[in-house]
């Protein structure tokens, strides 16, 4: 498991994953994202196996909060290994919400709560300029072995 590791790489893999038709992950969007990463805004959770990126996320910060942009796996399970090391990392590193956006039987499965609009308004208006803990999104390794990963 790492943060921001290979966050372009993450980016394409979300893209090639799906359909061409089915994704709104089109080429000028993957350009804009890798940019937003190179000024420190989007940022990616990456899942190893064997040295080979297997699964991950990415999505944008600001202040307390993250807003999941996509995930993807290779590998079975993935995808929900890389959202749950984030979701704690995110909060031992001050982290308030993590925004999946659109609700979906997978992140359901995964813990995720739907919030009324005025309850999400409120909380992003709260969170946004709230700091994070400065060493949340540095480049790291949040496991060092894939044996930890196999416990799923």
């Amino acid at each position: 498991m790492s943060i921001n590791q290979a966050t372009d790489a993450v980016i394409d893999y979300c893209a090639s994953t799906r359909a061409a038709e089915e994704t709104w992950l089109n080429e000028e969007m993957r350009v804009s994202y890798k940019a937003l990463a190179k000024q420190g805004h989007c940022h990616s959770v990456e899942v190893w196996s064997n040295n080979t990126l297997v699964g991950g996320l990415y999505g944008i910060s600001i202040g307390q909060l993250f807003c999941g942009e996509s995930m993807f796996s290779l590998e079975a399970n993935a995808s929900k290994i890389a959202l749950w090391y984030f979701c704690e990392h995110f909060q031992k590193h001050d982290g308030q919400l993590i925004d999946c956006q659109v609700m979906n039987p997978h992140l359901a499965s995964l813990g995720a709560k739907e919030l009324e609009r005025e309850d999400f308004i409120q909380r992003l208006l709260s969170f946004k300029n709230q700091p994070l803990h400065p060493s949340c999104f540095t480049k790291q390794w949040l496991t060092q072995t894939s044996e930890e990963q196999n416990e799923f």
